[in-house]
């Protein structure tokens, strides 16, 4: 008996789905849990099982486009068997569904109308033609200042509050991913919501790179933003209020249990960060291990909602792409984010009485924090607390 492989509902809040990639082709064999494509939400990338064992009968969804969550994707079928009644019946529910959706529009269309009816919005000849000039229609206007009369001072305020957000005869517009609009989402709702202030300081890296430099070419595989995450997650134990939430229905402040460390990784059409459960309690190298997988994975666009999920505090660095440092937004509703600069060569007075100038690792870190609810010293000590790791190799290398 033919199936059908519909668009996942792979988290709570999903509706619609964009079909990446497709794996298989039509005619090849599948089993049950085989991947047959990559699906992109808002929020994950993530791979659609097969339920069944067969052949791909027929690929229904166009590689991307965006689908709603249950449309039919593709067509398993055992070998030989016909799908034409099936197809059938699919063709008529979609018939079915868009009569529905054409008789809903047509009746909110009416709606409208008796609307305009009611009242009419009132435009001169001159101002009818500069509507027609400027690419603006009478609706648009009419509806964005509620009156009946378009005048020339409305049409200037309107282009003045639009006109950037109008593409020229030379522009070129591109619709944002699903993954992309939900780190807008994320990134507003943290800005209008918190009171960020960041703090910099400066860490020497010398000795930690040389015994970075040591283990590598001793065969360990570790990596600097492992080291990073040790560093953060110990800093944390120590200075709870940066792994919290602050509740401010309830005007408390939550302080979590677990130290679950999120690291930002840069995939192509976006940003996802993988967590690293109860960093505190694993070694830089198991760090390593465990982070190494979740980028190839998120790279490969196989992370899933839950290798991201719980997370308490974030690290981001941009230190790969020559950034001294920069001010990170924080990953609401924690409370606090490291932002981590490139590793420079610098010129720096050393020894017990600081008279001697030698060139040393230098990286600028920086916590942007939650002013509601962390205050600049602690903030600043957590700072310290994260630099006394990483220029401590017998802490960091554990």
């Amino acid at each position: 008996m033919a199936d059908i492989i519909n668009m996942p509902k792979m988290n709570l809040s999903m509706e619609d789905g964009l079909l990446s990639r497709w794996y298989v082709a039509e005619g090849d064999a599948v089993n049950k849990g085989d991947a047959v494509c990559s699906v992109e939400n808002e929020k994950e990338i993530g791979d659609v099982e097969s339920l069944y064992t067969g052949v791909v009968a027929r690929i229904i969804g166009e590689e991307g486009l965006k689908y709603n969550i249950y449309d039919a994707l593709c067509i398993i079928a055992q070998p030989g068997e016909d799908i034409a009644p099936l197809l059938a019946e699919m063709m008529a529910k979609k018939e079915a569904e868009l009569r529905a959706a054409e008789e809903a529009k047509q009746a909110a269309q009416r709606r409208v109308q008796d609307k305009r009816e009611l009242q009419k919005t009132i435009i001169m000849p001159k101002i009818r033609k500069m509507l027609k000039d400027k690419g603006i229609t009478p609706e648009e206007i009419s509806a964005e200042f509620g009156n009946i009369k378009v005048t020339e001072k409305e049409i200037a305020e309107y282009e003045k509050k639009y006109a950037a957000f109008r593409p020229g005869e030379n522009d070129e517009a591109e619709q944002l991913s699903p993954m992309m609009l939900a780190i807008s989402r994320n990134m507003k709702q943290s800005c209008d919501t918190t009171a960020r202030l960041t703090n910099f300081m400066e860490v020497d890296m010398t000795d930690a790179m040389e015994e970075f430099a040591a283990r590598k070419s001793a065969g360990q595989r570790l990596s600097v933003t492992a080291m990073l995450i040790r560093a953060s997650a110990l800093a944390l134990l120590e200075y709870r209020i940066c792994n919290a939430v602050y509740d401010e229905a309830g005007a408390r402040v939550i302080y979590r249990g677990d130290i679950n460390v999120g690291c930002a990784v840069d995939v192509p059409n976006g940003l996802l960060v993988p967590t690293i459960r109860n960093a505190d309690r694993k070694t830089l190298a198991e760090i390593s291990e465990e982070f190494g997988a979740l980028s190839k994975a998120a790279v490969e666009g196989r992370l899933t909602q839950a290798d991201m999920a719980d997370g308490t505090f974030t690290v981001t660095s941009v230190g790969m792409l020559d950034v001294t440092f920069f001010t990170p937004i924080i990953n609401y509703p924690q409370t606090a984010i490291l932002g981590v600069g490139n590793i420079q060569t610098l010129p720096r007075y050393i020894g017990d009485d600081y008279t001697q100038v030698h060139p040393r690792k230098i990286m600028t870190i920086g916590v942007t924090y939650d002013h509601r609810v962390v205050n600049g010293a602690p903030a600043a000590r957590f700072l310290q607390a994260v630099r006394n790791v990483l220029q401590d190799k017998d802490i960091l290398f554990n």
